[in-house]
């Protein structure tokens, strides 16, 4: 009979298919504790998994209730961003007028204007001028911006 130290023993990996999401999840708590720095996505990566499939076995541990974020931020992004995310679908699909004309906003389809992108880093020059008068003069003022020439004042009495 052979003894247990002439055993050989054979360690797999398993098969990704064959672990559970609580066991993902607990992996991702155990790197995010030890990474605390590191993204979503860089944790995904040392778990061999992409950011969608850890997010996927983060949804089911939210959605089953034994995961729970303490943290605002995370529970706002993990927890209520999603939700968010499902009732618009449902009034979408509902064919909800007020958050069809939203949510066309919100991905900016309805783009009131433009901004004008300036390729150049030249400084801009800015002019300001300072006109002062001597007290008890009489002073005609016209408003209005200059744009080229400036207008010139002419007196048809001289």
């Amino acid at each position: 009979m052979a003894k247990p130290e002439d055993q050989e023993v054979l360690i797999m990996d398993a098969p990704k298919w064959s672990i559970t999401p609580r066991e993902r999840v607990l992996e991702y708590i155990k790197l995010r504790s030890e990474h605390k720095t590191a993204t979503m996505k860089e944790i995904a990566g040392m778990m061999d998994l992409t950011s969608n499939g850890l997010y996927v076995a983060l949804r089911k541990g939210i959605q089953g209730g034994w995961l729970k974020y303490s943290d605002p931020a995370e529970r706002f992004e993990m927890e209520i961003v999603p939700k968010v995310v499902d009732n618009i679908d449902h009034y979408i699909n509902l064919k909800d007028k007020q958050m069809t004309i939203e949510a066309a906003k919100g991905a900016g389809i309805f783009k009131t204007h433009q901004a004008v992108k300036v390729e150049n880093d030249t400084p801009q020059a800015v002019l300001a001028l300072k006109i002062e008068t001597v007290p008890g003069t009489d002073i005609k003022i016209a408003a209005g911006s200059i744009v080229g020439k400036a207008r010139e004042e002419i007196n048809e009495h001289n």
